[in-house]
């Protein structure tokens, strides 16, 4: 039985996938096996999987038929052998001593690396100091470092880190297949329930490449309802254990803010909709449970101050009065940002 399954799944990365299971196989820790998914791919990809299993004994395959990165992933729970599981996307690429350095860390429930995010030509790095967080022990320093943790990126995906097969084994752990974006972060986070301690490493190891035909940034949804609810479960998990940190909250209240302060705009730009229909859909965003804790204790005092105010007493009438109040604002409405920028500059001639 090999000591760690790299579950890899694969879906239109015929462009990345050699990248990817290259570094996987170039690993110099070698008591591993490699579960390819192939999530019903229409491109090369499953030639390409069948010709890496047929030069490396540690390739498993499975094809599939498409259901998603959720489903994939939980085919390759449901197959893996080792102790450990790691998940690598196709389009990302590891460094060599990836596994071997996890494995140090193997102490612990989760074992963590830092990682790069790779945008077009700039790289952006997500590390903080070295360290080991002891759930079962409620204390400043480790209440500081789940705040980094979160502020730096590094408790929300699955990559860059190990999961026990035990613990997933344990409480049926699997990913979400109702959502289609953020269902990473809940499994992480609902995998931490189960943990007594967590290890990180400040090494970067992982390479995250931020693709722009990606799911992540193709999503359809209520962008505003998601963050609510992923961080939610950040929220929830932190004060389950007393690690509730007041700056932990000003961080999760600043991003869904965020959302919300963008959501109430568009909401207000809509060209289609009636005051009736824009006070309704204020009042809507405006009834989030979420927004109890959120609108307490953001932080982004940026955004114009008069809405900004609005907003943090959910007073959509308010709101809707202190936008439209500025003829510019109406006009630019009425005519649509694009129309009223070209007026502008033929003005401006």
């Amino acid at each position: 039985m090999p000591q760690i399954s790299v579950i890899v799944p694969i879906y239109k990365a015929e462009a990345y996938l050699r990248r990817c299971v290259d570094s996987i196989l170039a690993q110099t820790f070698t008591d591993f096996e490699l579960i390819l998914v192939d999530d019903g791919s229409p491109d090369g990809c499953p030639g390409i999987c069948d010709d890496y299993r047929e030069k490396d004994a540690r390739v498993r395959v499975i094809h599939k038929k498409n259901g998603g990165v959720s489903a994939a992933r939980n085919d390759g729970i449901e197959a893996a052998e080792g102790e450990w599981i790691t998940f690598v996307d196709a389009d990302d690429e590891i460094f060599p001593n990836y596994l071997e350095t996890l494995t140090k860390c193997s102490s612990s429930d989760m074992p963590i690396c830092s990682f790069i995010r790779a945008k077009g030509e700039e790289y952006y790095y997500h590390i903080i100091d070295e360290c080991v967080v002891d759930f079962t022990n409620c204390s400043d320093y480790n209440k500081s470092v789940l705040f980094k943790m979160c502020k730096y990126l590094l408790l929300y995906g699955p990559y860059n880190r190990l999961f026990r097969k035990s613990i997933i084994d344990k409480f049926d752990l699997k990913f979400d297949l109702n959502m289609s974006y953020g269902e990473d972060l809940c499994f992480v986070f609902t995998y931490l329930n189960y943990c007594e301690n967590i290890s990180y490493t400040p090494k970067a190891l992982y390479i995250y490449y931020n693709n722009e035909d990606s799911l992540v940034h193709n999503v359809k949804s209520d962008k505003l309802e998601l963050n609510i609810k992923l961080n939610q479960k950040v929220y929830d998990f932190a004060d389950k254990i007393d690690y509730l940190s007041i700056e932990l909250l000003e961080l999760l209240s600043t991003r869904v803010f965020d959302y919300y302060y963008d959501r109430a705009l568009e909401i207000l730009n809509d060209l289609n909709t009636s005051k009736t229909e824009k006070l309704a859909a204020l009042k809507k965003i405006m009834s989030y449970d979420a927004l109890d804790w959120v609108c307490k204790y953001s932080k982004n005092k940026w955004f114009n101050k008069k809405y900004y105010n609005c907003l943090i007493s959910r007073d959509a009438e308010k709101l809707y009065k202190v936008y439209f109040k500025s003829p510019a604002k109406t006009i630019r409405t009425l005519l649509g940002d694009k129309l009223y920028q070209n007026i502008r500059k033929i003005l401006k001639k």
